[in-house]
């Protein structure tokens, strides 16, 4: 399952605004919920060891792939401290899933893994279905 915006810790009902029209990197394959970073002023999956930026938001159900000129597009909702995140727990021991535990992003930008930069601290678990809420520690825009 994809990274969700649910809210922020100082503004429990502040919304989250997309920024629309955002031109995806050449080659980049981005699905709804990723995790995006910023790069030369277009959208790339975040990697290991980077701040993400973002969550890209693409509302037909597809991924996709950006090409040389520029020209497919999609939504960032940018991340700012406080931001609450919920996912799906996935592979990840409940033991690694208790409030304050440190995790990160998997390699397909898309769900959660064993901390190693610590991207998020765990707030919330909920075992019954599989959900983590998390707070963005590390993000590309302070």
């Amino acid at each position: 399952m994809a990274f969700k915006y649910k809210s922020n810790l100082c503004n429990l009902f502040q919304t989250m605004t997309p920024i629309p029209d955002m031109a995806i990197a050449n080659g980049q394959a981005i699905q709804d919920g990723s995790l995006v970073i910023l790069v030369n002023g277009r959208v790339a999956l975040a990697v290991g060891g980077r701040e993400v930026a973002g969550i890209a938001r693409i509302y037909d159900g597809t991924t996709h792939t950006g090409n040389a000129a520029g020209t497919v597009l999609c939504d960032v909702e940018f991340l700012r401290p406080g931001d609450i995140l919920e996912v799906e727990q996935g592979t990840i021991a409940d033991a690694a899933c208790q409030a304050g535990d440190p995790l990160d992003f998997a390699a397909n930008a898309f769900d959660l893994a064993a901390a190693a930069n610590n991207d998020f601290a765990v707030l919330h678990h909920d075992p019954g279905r599989n959900m983590v809420h998390v707070s963005v520690i590390r993000h590309q825009f302070p």
